[in-house]
């Protein structure tokens, strides 16, 4: 297989070609919001925008925390096993009395965790 053409290699371009490849199939999450009866999140995965829906009354948010270069406290929402699951960063968030009425024994956690720690 030929990589260069007089003179001009192509080798160098290929680290740079699998980076951009990689974000290109990277998942990003645009938004988490509730709509009717839905959370819903959009983002964009697979250079294709996406729409993912979970009913608000099958719902279940669990309390989880991790350690990956600093803590992290986080909501998982989820309606089952084989689903799709949600995680919202509970930390500094803004949102955290809308959450609270998705998920309360969730954040409930998450704050008894807070206190814990001071």
């Amino acid at each position: 297989m030929k990589l260069a053409t007089r003179g001009f290699s192509l080798l160098p371009a290929l680290p740079l070609a699998v980076v951009l490849l990689l974000f290109a199939f990277q998942h990003t999450r645009q938004k988490i919001f509730t709509e009717g009866a839905n959370l819903v999140e959009t983002g964009c995965y697979r250079l294709s925008d996406y729409r993912y829906a979970i009913p608000l009354e099958r719902l279940r948010g669990r309390y989880e925390f991790f350690f990956n270069k600093g803590r992290h406290d986080n909501v998982i929402f989820s309606v089952g096993r084989n689903y799709r699951e949600l995680s919202v960063d509970l930390k500094g968030s803004p949102y955290l009395e809308n959450i609270r009425k998705l998920a309360p024994v969730a954040v409930d956690e998450y704050l008894r965790e807070l206190k814990k720690g001071d």
